[in-house]
Parts: C-alpha cells; structure tokens; sequence
C-alpha cells in the first residue's frame, strides 16, 4: 500500500522529533515515500513506451536500427 502524500504530512506533523524515534521515524517514512514515488514514475514511464511500441513498432525500429 502506498503512502499518499496527505499521510506522510500527517505523519510528519503527529511525530515529536524530540522523542527518541520521531526524527528516525519521519526520516524512514520520508524514505519510503520517495522509494514508491520513484516506482510510480518509473511503472508509467515503461507503461508509455510499452504502450507507444505497440501502436507504433516501425518507429521503433528505425529509431534504434538493429544490433548484430
């Protein structure tokens, strides 16, 4: 389940960083928050191309040409 951003402000706003965790936890939630980020962006990324590939495979291969 990915953390929406709505949560990780929650989060960062209810953590006391002067507890022993609260800035350890905020730094992981921070942490996990950018990891699942990246793997949105990077899922819709390959999604695209996948998607533009296979409504357009001549470009693709003129593009690139052929390695031998």
């Amino acid at each position: 389940m990915a953390l929406s951003s709505r949560q990780v402000v929650w989060y960062l706003g209810q953590a006391a960083p002067s507890s022993t965790y609260g800035a350890a936890g905020a730094l992981i939630v921070l942490m996990f928050w950018v990891y699942y980020s990246a793997q949105t962006l990077l899922f819709g990324a390959e999604l695209t191309k996948a998607l533009d590939d296979a409504r357009n495979p001549a470009a693709r291969e003129g593009a690139l040409g052929t390695i031998q």
